[in-house]
């Protein structure tokens, strides 16, 4: 298993940004975390959501994670909204505080919180949101004083906080015209209440606001379970999951008409599936039962710990944990079947520490390398050595190991004489495991192929988006291609995790890993976006299927040589 990398240091206008928020001002954040690290955080004031998903995912792949952050002092809040997908935090708070002290140099007490929806961030020095904020306590009174109209007014406020909040001032003037509109048309005595302090409203806006919100949420709960059950039934729609996806977006933005339109699409596609909700036998509720599981697994993956059983194991119950937080239930059991699986093969007796291993043939290898120094075979020894403890520091010992063998021979070819007490790592002993044949070769060849795919696939996802632009030009092609890339490049990033895996677990045949290729083979035959992608009926020819299967072909090949 690889070590987690150390915190990226965050950028200086991220550090500002956060230094605004201990005065007081909210702002918002966008981070990736990976098992219980964060691997990047950057918190900003202006810009699209998606444009920052990219910014934080430069740092490394994860999880993407996004909501606003706001506070004073030294309590900070990292709020995620449940109208976002988000049920549970992202890590620790303990993980968050350090990783500010070790990135940013902040001295703070952050803490996650899950909110039913995200607060706005609005700019203060904004005309456009001093406008507003001063006709929200108008707008207040009037919804008091006319209930006939509330429901068009709170209309109005949310689209026009949702505009602004989204950094759309053109749409924003629009609605804020047309509120002033409406306002004017009422009686003074109905608008002139000033129900609600303008010094209020900046931090608060008006409650009636969030009615839409809620609605929102409510039914995003109601409908979650069954299409959780529809999009892992065989043969499932995709277009579910992505209209789905589609009306999360809008919420974000604070669109909730236009959000609940999509609600409406992904009803009437469940209408025509004929997938119940899922349940268990017993009753119990799918999270109780995966907890229950999880629990009992916990104390066999730490006696296992240290083994390449373990590590999958852990692995597995890791990809799990995600899968329940994004309430993937049906993917989160199949992965807690494949830990369960892994530990059945673990031996009784643990193996030697690899990293105590590697620290005692590099000690032996040193004096050598040593008398070598200026000879060619000497110099070749010392980098391969350096290469080897560069592996080591990313505990990948089964590389670092085969490097060492590489200096070792290449010191057998000088005129130093070899240690009698240096074995060879390739030695069978009960110690440690046979390096495979041609490991480093491979493993340079892997790192060079798994490389193509992801532009490949884009590359082909890009034909299909053209191909929506001409013939359906009232869809968003735009984000249909971005769901589908990020669906594709989660599977790929499984399928490259697992090969990698069972590749780097010592086994000299290759065993494990042509059968996880052959598994993926299939996989990849019966994956409902794939298919559905390859049989589109918009004339535009999407090999994505071909790009995987092509790569593990060339992958199966280059192990059998």
């Amino acid at each position: 298993m690889a070590k987690e990398a150390s915190a990226t240091a965050m950028s200086e206008d991220s550090i500002g940004q956060l230094e605004d928020v201990k005065k007081g001002k909210p702002r918002k954040f966008a981070m990736i975390c990976k098992g219980t690290s964060i691997v990047s955080l950057v918190v900003y004031k202006k810009g699209n959501v998606e444009a920052r998903k990219k910014e934080a995912k430069e740092a490394g792949k994860g999880q993407f994670y996004f909501g606003v952050v706001d506070g004073k002092g030294v309590a900070i809040r990292f709020a995620l909204a449940r109208a976002d997908g988000f049920e549970s935090e992202p890590v620790k708070s303990i993980v968050l505080k350090n990783y500010l002290d070790e990135s940013a140099e902040i001295k703070c007490k952050p803490f996650f919180e899950i909110v039913d929806t995200s607060p706005l961030v609005l700019d203060e020095d904004d005309p456009l949101v001093a406008r507003f904020l001063q006709l929200q306590a108008a707008a207040g009174a009037a919804c008091d004083a006319h209930a006939d109209r509330a429901a068009e007014i709170n209309s109005l406020c949310s689209q026009i906080g949702g505009h602004l909040d989204q950094e759309q001032p053109d749409e924003a003037t629009a609605m804020l015209e047309s509120l002033e509109k409406l306002l004017a048309g009422l009686t003074p005595a109905q608008t002139t209440s000033s129900a609600v302090p303008v010094a209020e409203a900046r931090t608060s806006p008006a409650p009636r606001a969030n009615d839409a919100a809620a609605q929102f949420l409510t039914r995003l709960k109601v409908l979650k379970p069954s299409i959780d059950a529809a999009m892992a039934a065989a043969g499932a729609n995709p277009e579910i999951k992505l209209r789905f996806s589609e009306a999360a977006v809008f919420a974000r933005q604070k669109d909730f008409p236009q959000a609940d339109a999509l609600l409406d699409v992904v009803e009437q596609l469940l209408k025509q599936s004929t997938v119940s909700p899922p349940a268990t036998s017993s009753g119990t509720h799918p999270a109780d039962a995966f907890k229950a599981r999880l629990t009992a697994l916990i104390p066999q993956i730490k006696a296992a710990a240290g083994t390449p059983a373990g590590d999958v194991a852990k692995l597995n119950v890791s990809e799990a944990g995600v899968c329940a937080r994004k309430q993937d239930f049906v993917q989160a059991n199949l992965l807690l079947d494949q830990a369960e699986a892994a530990l059945k093969t673990s031996p009784q007796t643990s193996p030697r520490n690899p990293a105590d291993l590697f620290k005692e043939r590099l000690a032996a290898l040193v004096p050598q390398i040593k008398q070598a120094a200026s000879t060619p075979a000497g110099d070749a020894a010392k980098l391969k050595a350096s290469e080897a403890g560069l592996f080591a520091r990313k505990s990948d010992f089964v590389l670092a190991n085969a490097l060492l063998d590489e200096a070792e021979a290449a010191l057998k070819g000088s005129a130093v004489a070899t240690s009698p007490s240096t074995q060879s790592f390739n030695a069978p002993t009960d110690a440690s495991p046979g390096i495979a044949p041609g490991l480093v070769a491979k493993r340079k060849f892997l790192i060079e192929r798994w490389k193509r795919i992801p532009p490949e696939i884009s590359a082909d996802l890009k034909r299909l988006q053209q191909a929506i632009e001409r013939d359906i030009p009232d869809e968003d092609a735009d984000l249909l291609i971005e769901l589908s890339e990020d669906y594709l490049n989660d599977f790929f990033d499984d399928m490259k995790e697992a090969i990698d895996d069972d590749i780097n677990s010592g086994d000299a045949q290759y065993k494990n890993a042509i059968k996880t290729i052959g598994d993926f083979r299939t996989k990849i035959a019966s994956e409902p976006l794939i298919q559905h992608l390859k049989a589109n009926t918009l004339k535009a020819e999407v090999t994505v299927e071909s790009i995987l299967l092509g790569a593990l072909d060339e992958i199966e090949q280059a192990l059998a040589n």
